[in-house]
């Protein structure tokens, strides 16, 4: 049976510090590996600019007497639609470190305001054998008010967890 390797990634140069061990080690045990990145929630958001009343400006030009202005739609980035993006981005930045993997790789995007308790759901879904992860090496106050996603996976998963540190 084959090693089911869980690659965590959040497209930081840190985090891609795992990928010379993760690749060894597929290649050594044959390992199925899955690649996931945790996006943030999407929001709505709108871009259009402030103070854009279409109704009061075509107001403003009737009284006045001149021309009604051209009809602007205020462009607006649906929480859907910023999600959708967000997915196809990460799966944009995913697909070639899979391919730097001996055997194929799924790649997989997941959303949720909890990195590490997505990992880990993704961890137990798949059933994998290993959660591999890089850390930011942060400690004292740093770790303290940044926190660690690392942490709270090593802390909290029931799978083993290997953990690469920034070189010096």
């Amino acid at each position: 049976m084959s090693l089911k390797m869980l690659v965590t990634l959040d497209g930081s140069t840190f985090s891609e510090g795992i990928l010379d061990t993760a690749i060894a080690m597929a290649t050594n045990s044959q390992a199925t590996v899955y690649l996931l990145r945790v996006n943030s929630p999407a929001q709505d958001i709108a871009k259009a600019g402030p103070n854009f009343d279409p109704r009061g400006e075509s107001e403003a030009a009737a009284l006045t007497g001149r021309a009604a202005p051209d009809v602007r739609i205020r462009e607006i980035e649906t929480a859907t639609q910023q999600a959708e993006r967000q997915e196809i981005e990460a799966l944009e930045y995913l697909r070639p470190v899979a391919e730097r993997f001996p055997s194929p790789v799924q790649c997989l995007v997941r959303a949720g305001s909890q990195p590490a308790q997505e990992i880990i759901k993704v961890a137990e879904e798949l059933g994998v054998d290993l959660i591999a992860m890089a850390t930011h090496g942060r400690s004292g106050l740093a770790h303290l008010f940044a926190g660690s996603v690392a942490e709270a996976v090593l802390r909290s998963a029931k799978f083993p967890v290997l953990l690469t540190r920034p070189r010096a």
